[in-house]
């Protein structure tokens, strides 16, 4: 499959998923309690995230308490239910590790100083830290061009043509980021999300009858738009 082709059925999901979901900001966060939130929603619904967002900030004085806290404590926190809560909590545990490793302290008020290249390089390059959650940082505090893709979204951006067999998730996040505009990234994130996070959405192509057994079928109705984004 071309370039081209990527595109076209790229164009051709996000005009679909627009007429589906109805799409409103992400709640905002502090640039910490944001990285935190991005582990969390990594591989996990944003609903899911925000809870337990909550439930690691009443459990801990503060981002250096956090981190100090054994990653199975942590765990216990987010919830055992929670998707992949032990890989979570090590890899939070690092990539807060890593923070105070170079700046003795925990805070990322360094890096909103920085250029968003140099930003960039320092988030996607700390330890532990998923490449979903780190894009998903910069696109929502530094307004950087950044599409985050996890397993999920890769799954179906897979089947829906827009990328190919054997892409990993940082390949498919390039494919995104060169044919979605700057200023269409977020509204982008939120469909994709949406789409990623809807049960009602086959994640692959379901098999094609043979001609014989095709029948026509009434068109359903079109489905009432459904709202996406983080909520508090």
């Amino acid at each position: 499959m071309s370039t081209a082709d990527h595109a076209k059925n790229l164009a051709a999901l996000l005009k679909r998923l627009k007429g589906k979901y109805e799409v409103k900001p992400p709640a905002v966060h502090s640039p910490l309690d944001e990285l935190v939130m991005s582990v969390l929603a990594w591989e996990a619904p944003v609903s899911k995230a925000e809870h337990a967002l909550k439930r690691l900030r009443d459990a801990f004085v503060d981002h250096n308490d956090l981190r100090v806290t054994r990653a199975g404590e942590v765990a216990g926190v987010i919830g055992r239910t929670y998707p992949r809560c032990e890989e979570r909590a090590a890899r939070l545990n690092a990539a807060l590790n890593d923070i105070y490793k170079r700046e003795h302290n925990v805070t990322l008020e360094p890096v909103m100083a920085m250029s968003k290249r140099d930003a960039g390089k320092y988030v996607l390059s700390l330890a532990g830290l998923p490449g979903y959650a780190a894009a998903r940082w910069l696109l929502l505090v530094l307004q950087s061009h950044h599409i985050p893709v996890d397993d999920r979204l890769l799954e179906r951006l897979l089947h829906a043509g827009v990328v190919e067999e054997g892409d990993d998730c940082d390949k498919a996040m390039g494919v995104l980021e060169r044919h979605v505009k700057h200023e269409d990234a977020l509204t982008t994130h939120l469909l994709l999300q949406a789409w990623s996070e809807d049960a009602a959405e086959p994640s692959a192509k379901p098999a094609q009858k043979p001609a014989a057994e095709a029948v026509r079928k009434k068109a359903p109705a079109k489905p009432a738009k459904k709202t996406a984004g983080a909520s508090r």
